[in-house]
This record gives structure tokens, C-alpha cells and sequence, in this order.
């Protein structure tokens, strides 16, 4: 039984049941586990490691000592991702309960004030300030839209709305700020905040965290967590935002959409991926059918420039 398996890895006791399923990520999926020892979420790896699991470790250690709510990451002898029986990588975590808020779903105010909090404790450190900032941060060419959205139009999508908006957004996220780079978390997306029982946002999925640009990241959360509702909300809820996280001691003094670059070469990067695995046969259904919303949007998906700008424009001075 995997469950087994996965619990001797990581020593968390003898399993009460199999293993359920919870959340798919593009890295991989999260299942429960519950054992004589507790509740415990562990994530199948896709990619297996990458070989800087022990900064990544030591990132969320340093936020969970400044008070970033998270879950912790538990060890099986020194070792972050372990491997079991059936040849596939595992990372194992504290069990959080609590909900997420859907995309279609205005977030709650105190889930916002939360996140940036969150945001500016884990900016605030520097930690590993000045590391190499990851490829996939730091822009795409248009070459490689090109190429991606032509691989898309051969399998039958309409791609003409993508064609006018991904070279737009494709020139933004070049624009790297000068800043330097500091732990992020690098995805403080909606399917990776938990909200818990006293609506403290928990940031889960720390797999992709590293070096990046502090106000980028946070400004991609208030593009994400922030710009929801009518004008007035929009303009309360950014206000706040902000002056949480300026109260951390985190500095945002936004100039342009360069501090939108990160958020932009994300969207950019994932999209081409989702077109180039359309005329990949290795790729497995899953995968497919999870990407399947985002080859959905090509058709008409608006360039969201002027909702960039606008955040701008809320940003307290």
C-alpha cells in the first residue's frame, strides 16, 4: 500500500487508510494522510528533486520564524524529498485545515491584510539576498510566442486573441527591476493560500520558493488578492494592503509595470508551456486535462495591461 510506503519515509506512523487525493499543482499532487500519528499532507513530485532542496528548506525554516503562518516541512533523516518503494519523490508537511478561495470568489479583506503580511515577514529577511534569480522569472522572447501559439494552431486552437495580448505581456516581463533578489515565495497564488479556522492566510506549496523580486511578488498579490470588486473595494482593499505590508518594514515604491515583470513572465512562461505540451504525445492526460482552462483562454483572453495600471494608480504614496 503507498501509504505505507510514504509514512515509513518520513517515520509519521502506521496509516489508518489510503491515501486521498486533496490538490493538483503543476509540480505535482497533494494527498492526506492520516496515521496513528495525525493528519499529514504529502505531495507527490512530478520532477523528483532539483537539487537546492536545503535552501528551499532552510527559506521557510527562517519564515517560520518570523511568524509567515505555514505549514512545516517534516524531515526523514536529514532528507527534504524522499523517495519510496515505487520509485516515485515525495515531501511530506504539517496538515493544515481550512479552505481556499476560489478565483471567481472576491477574496476576504482579512485574507488580503494576511497575505500581505505574510509577504512583507518573508520579504523583510533578505534572506540569501543577491541569489540567482531562476530563468523563469525573468521574461520570455517573442520568438517563443511565436513558436508556442504556431504549435497551437496546428492542434485546431484559435489563438488569434493570444496572438494580440501574449507579446504584450511577453515584452513586460523583461523589464527585471535593479533591485535585489531575496527569498520569495514565488507563487502566492489563490490555489496556494489556505485560510484557516481564525482566517490567517497559510501559504502551502513552497516548492517553487527561492530568490525573485520582492515588489514584484507583491505586487503580483495585489493583482491577485487585491483587485476584486468595485472601484471603491479595489481601492480600500490596495490601500490596506500596502500599508500592511509597509508596516513590516517591506518597501514598495512602485515606478511602472516593471514591477509586474515576474507575475507577467509566469503567466507568459506557463501559457507556452500548456501549448507546446498540446503536440507533445509523452504528456499524460492529467496533465492535459489540467491545463486544459488555460489552452481555454487563448481565444479571447483580454490583455490586462490596463488593470496593471490601474493598480499602479492605488498604490498609496
Amino acid at each position: 500500500m503507498l501509504a505505507s510506503e510514504v509514512a515509513r519515509a518520513f517515520a509519521l506512523g502506521q496509516p489508518r487508510r489510503d491515501l486521498v487525493e486533496v490538490a493538483r499543482g503543476a509540480m505535482g499532487v497533494v494527498f492526506r494522510l492520516e496515521t496513528d500519528k495525525g493528519r499529514f499532507a504529502v505531495k507527490r513530485l512530478f520532477n523528483g528533486p532539483t537539487g537546492d532542496e536545503s535552501a528551499n528548506l532552510a527559506l521557510q525554516l527562517a519564515a517560520l520564524d518570523a511568524g509567515v503562518p505555514l505549514p512545516r516541512p517534516l524531515l526523514s533523516d536529514d532528507a527534504i524529498v524522499v523517495q519510496d518503494g515505487s520509485l516515485a519523490w515525495w515531501r511530506a508537511y504539517e496538515w493544515v485545515d481550512g479552505t481556499m478561495t476560489p478565483f471567481d470568489t472576491p477574496a476576504p479583506k482579512d485574507v488580503a491584510m494576511s497575505i500581505a503580511a505574510s509577504l512583507g515577514r518573508l520579504h523583510s529577511l533578505r534572506h540569501r539576498e543577491g541569489d540567482e534569480v531562476d530563468g523563469w522569472f525573468l521574461g520570455a522572447s517573442n520568438a517563443d510566442v511565436v513558436t508556442a501559439l504556431d504549435v497551437a494552431e496546428t492542434q485546431g486552437i484559435d489563438v488569434a486573441g493570444a496572438r494580440r495580448w501574449l507579446p504584450t505581456l511577453a515584452e513586460i516581463s523583461r523589464r527585471n527591476p535593479t533591485e535585489a533578489s531575496v527569498g520569495c515565495h514565488n507563487d502566492p497564488d489563490r490555489t496556494n493560500v489556505i485560510v484557516s479556522a481564525d482566517r490567517s492566510a497559510v501559504l502551502v506549496d513552497w516548492d517553487n520558493a527561492g530568490a525573485c523580486y520582492a515588489t514584484c511578488e507583491f505586487a503580483g498579490a495585489l493583482y491577485t488578492w487585491g483587485y476584486d470588486g468595485d472601484d471603491a473595494t479595489k481601492v480600500a482593499t490596495i490601500a490596506s494592503m500596502v500599508e500592511v505590508y509597509r508596516s513590516t518594514g517591506a518597501r514598495f515604491e512602485p515606478t511602472g509595470l516593471e514591477v509586474f515583470a515576474t507575475t507577467c513572465s509566469s503567466w507568459v512562461n506557463y501559457t507556452l508551456n500548456c501549448c507546446e505540451h498540446l503536440a507533445d504525445p509523452s504528456i499524460s492526460d492529467e496533465t492535459r486535462a489540467f491545463e486544459q482552462p488555460i489552452i481555454d483562454q487563448l481565444p479571447n483572453f483580454a490583455v490586462t495591461v490596463d488593470k496593471l495600471e490601474h493598480i499602479l494608480e492605488l498604490v498609496p504614496a
